[in-house]
Formats: structure tokens, C-alpha cells, sequence
């Protein structure tokens, strides 16, 4: 170190104290005895320790002599030389002044590659990265108030019929459902045409609010990865799953996961997906029944159970408004809920496995098309026992189900 150098100041780690000096100007040696410094300077430190005893109990201070500050100086300028001695070999003074501050430092940081690591942004557990659960009110509001008009020649709101059919579908089909309800079974065929998209906030938070609610996990998971298999999805991506639903797949589970009347229900069925040896895909076998429910409704055979309750709300409110007010969804979704709970009881009470996914799916497709009012009956029925069930301790075992091989798919 030159004498030409700028000066800075230099920390040094002498146990638990630090020192600063000016590295101003080189170290110059001192003619002083070795052994007069040591006495010297051990007087000195007697004196300062006897004036701290004095300045605690209000005495006057023992006056140290200029001398024995000039010896306290060389003291320190030779401990300076001793620290250019036993720096590394090829080490310049500046780099060793440089490691020194580091290490006093190392007790308060850590180094460039540990706060990386320890950085919260980059932890899947990072609060600022949590997103807030999604309501399903609040889902389908954000749906009803954007641009849906590229999807509206899209939707396909009936079954395709022809000649003899076409006849016979009007004479002794289902009634037509009530024109104030229109609107909102578009919306519903609409949902199920829109696609998941990465960039959209809200469908992030419905994908974010299924994982933590079925996997009880309070902060958000990766976009992507096998983590989603944990949940019954398929794959990395879950939006691979949703072909054929779009985001009214993931609507009808967020509801029956996260709503007060369903999540118990929802929680059992998830459960025996778990099930070691009964196991299957939780979410993907909650999409195909979203399928199977559009499908019904696109038959119109719960036009009917969808205008009774119509008239039902409006008796209740004595007036008579078109505004949407979840009747179709309302009988939609308690459909769905039906069908998942019928498939449940068979999977359970039967020892169904993945094997025999293929037909029991079949055979529970078939009674939705057929006896759609059925289904809702004895679910709406099971649910109303359910509770005196528990109360009394009889038997829980769920119904067993009809068989339906052979019965051909009219829809």
C-alpha cells in the first residue's frame, strides 16, 4: 500500500470488538522496546479500565499522559503490519483488508449465492406470490361481465335432430325452456367453449383455490408440474384436461368443493380417490361428469325442474324480473352433484377400481340421459337423511345402484 493511495477506512475483527484505522499512509516501524511498549501499554489499559469504573460512579478521570498515548498508536500501527505479514501469498494488502471486512461482517449476512437461496420470492411459499381463494359468485360474475359475443354462434344448445326425430322431439318432448332463463343457459354452454389461459388472474385463482382446497396446502403451487396428479389431474398441465368443458369444468368442481352444502360430500369422494386400491383421477373424473351434465341439459330434460323453480323464486319474491338469477346453474349444478354422488356409491359400495372406469362411467352416463329427475330425487333425498343418519348411529352404507348394462344410449 502507497503512500499515494486514497484513504478509506478498514474493519478488523479482533474477537468481539471492531476497530477502524486510516489506511492513509504506509506503516512506518518503531524504535520503542518491545517490553517498555508491553508495560506501557498494560498501564494505559489499567487506566482506561479504572476511568470507566470512575465515570460509572461519577469520579474524576485518571489523566493519561501524551506519552503513553503515543505508545497506545505504535501499538496499534505494528498489529496493522502483522495483518500485511500474514495475508495470503499473493494477496495485496487491499484484497486481505477486503476478506477481513467480509468475514467481520459474516456474522450479520450472508453471502450473494445464500440470499438467492433464501430470497422468499423464490420460495413456492412466498406470501406475496399467494393468491387470494376464489369464490365461485365471484368467478361468474367476472364471466357474465366480459366479451363472450365471439363465442355466441358457437354453442350448440340442442341435440341435432332430423326428419322423424325433429317430430317427435316436438310433440313429446320436453317443454321449452322459459325465455327469461335463455341467457343464462347460453352462459353456461359459453363457459364450456372458453379456454384456460395462463395470463387471465382469475382462471389462475380458480386452478390455485382447487389444489389448496382438496390438498389443504396454503400457498400456491407451479403452474406446472406433477404436483397436479395429487389432485386428479393427469398431467403437468391441468388445462390439457379441460378438452371439451373449457372452464365450466373447473367452475362445477370449484363449487362443489368450496360450497358450505357440498365440500363434506366432496371431501369423501376425494378421499376414496386417494384410496389405495379404489384410486382414480379426482378432477378428471369430475370433468367428465360436467360433460355428462351438459349433455343433459342440451337435451332439455331439466327445461321442466329449471321452470319450476323459476316460478318458485318469483312466488316467493312477488314479482316477476328477467334478470339472471342462477336457476339454470342452480338445477345444473345440483345435476352434477347428483351424478358425482350416484358414481361415488357405485365406485364405493361395488369395489370399483380404473380398470372398470370405462363402463361405469358408461352406465352412470346412460341413467343422467335417461332418468335425469331420478337421479335428482334420490340425491336431494340421501343428502335430507344423511344428518338423522349420523345423529342415530344406524347403518351409513350408501344405496346400491341398479345395473345398466345393455341399456342403449338414446340421446
Amino acid at each position: 500500500m502507497t503512500s499515494t493511495e486514497e484513504s478509506k477506512d478498514v474493519e478488523f475483527d479482533y474477537g468481539d470488538e471492531f476497530f477502524t484505522k486510516s489506511a492513509q499512509d504506509t506503516v512506518e516501524s518503531q524504535d520503542a522496546d518491545p517490553a517498555q511498549l508491553t508495560e506501557t501499554n498494560t498501564s494505559v489499559e489499567s487506566k482506561e479500565e479504572l476511568n470507566q469504573n470512575r465515570i460509572e460512579n461519577k469520579l474524576p478521570e485518571l489523566e493519561i499522559t501524551d506519552h503513553e498515548q503515543d505508545v497506545m498508536k505504535s501499538t496499534g500501527e505494528k498489529q496493522a503490519s502483522i495483518n500485511d505479514i500474514t495475508s495470503e501469498p499473493g494477496e495485496s494488502p487491499e484484497t486481505e483488508e477486503a476478506r477481513v471486512e467480509t468475514n467481520a461482517e459474516s456474522d450479520g449476512e450472508v453471502d450473494e449465492w445464500d440470499e438467492l437461496q433464501l430470497d422468499p420470492k423464490n420460495s413456492a411459499e412466498n406470501p406475496e406470490n399467494m393468491t387470494s381463494p376464489m369464490e365461485f359468485k365471484e368467478a361468474l360474475q367476472f364471466f357474465e361481465n366480459i366479451d363472450l359475443n365471439q363465442y355466441a354462434d358457437k354453442i350448440r344448445t340442442a341435440p341435432k335432430r332430423s326428419g322423424i326425430s325433429s317430430v317427435f322431439h316436438n310433440i313429446v318432448g320436453p317443454p321449452k325452456l322459459h325465455k327469461s332463463l335463455v341467457p343464462e343457459r347460453n352462459l353456461i354452454f359459453t363457459l364450456a367453449l372458453i379456454p384456460f389461459q395462463n395470463d387471465e388472474l382469475v382462471h389462475v385463482r380458480i386452478l390455485q383455490t382447487l389444489y389448496k382446497s382438496l390438498s389443504n396446502r396454503k400457498f400456491d403451487c407451479p403452474r406446472f408440474g406433477p404436483h397436479w396428479e395429487l389432485i386428479g389431474f393427469q398431467g403437468n398441465d391441468p388445462s390439457t384436461d379441460l378438452r371439451g368443458c373449457g372452464m365450466l369444468g373447473l367452475l362445477t368442481t370449484l363449487h362443489f368443493v368450496t360450497s358450505s352444502n357440498t365440500k363434506t360430500l366432496a371431501s369423501n369422494i376425494y378421499q376414496l380417490s386417494r384410496h389405495e386400491i379404489q384410486n382414480f383421477p379426482f378432477c378428471v373424473m369430475s370433468i367428465n361428469i360436467t360433460r355428462i351434465s351438459l349433455q343433459v341439459l342440451r337435451s332439455g330434460k331439466i327445461n321442466k325442474e329449471c321452470n319450476q323453480r323459476l316460478k318458485q323464486r318469483h312466488k316467493s319474491k312477488q314479482k316477476y324480473t328477467n334478470d339472471i338469477d342462477l336457476t339454470v346453474y342452480d338445477v345444473f349444478q345440483e345435476l352434477y352433484e347428483a351424478i358425482f354422488y350416484k358414481l361415488y356409491t357405485v365406485w364405493k359400495n361395488e369395489g370399483k377400481t380404473m380398470t372398470e372406469s370405462g363402463f361405469v362411467i358408461r352406465d352412470i352416463e346412460t341413467l343422467a340421459k335417461q332418468k335425469p329427475m331420478d337421479l335428482l330425487k334420490n340425491y336431494r333425498k340421501r343428502l335430507s337423511s344423511e344428518g338423522s343418519k349420523k345423529k342415530n348411529g344406524g347403518n351409513q352404507n350408501e344405496e346400491k345402484i341398479e345395473s345398466f348394462v345393455g341399456i342403449e344410449d338414446l340421446g
